[in-house]
């Protein structure tokens, strides 16, 4: 599977995030997706976004690489939280 691949499917309109929530807690909510979740938190979220010695640029980096996984986790709690709970 290549990008070209993507190109054919049908995502959510961009101010639909319920679908989108949902599509992320579908996938990433199989025994699958919670084995890739375990392997993100453990290879960018538990390691340190800035170590001593590296740039500010390397520090940018592991942000955006967290900030996904961040995202993920967010949307998934999201799509599977009762409207009204907290």
């Amino acid at each position: 599977m290549g990008w070209d691949d993507l190109d054919e499917v049908k995502l959510p309109p961009a101010d639909a995030v319920d679908l989108t929530d949902k599509l992320f807690a579908d996938a990433l909510m199989t025994p699958a997706g919670k084995r890739l979740l375990a392997y993100w938190k453990r290879t960018y979220l538990d390691k340190p976004v800035c170590e001593v010695g590296a740039g500010s640029d390397a520090g940018f980096h592991r942000e955006g690489q967290n900030y996904i996984v961040r995202e993920a986790l967010n949307r998934i709690a999201r799509a599977t939280t009762p409207k009204g709970a907290k």
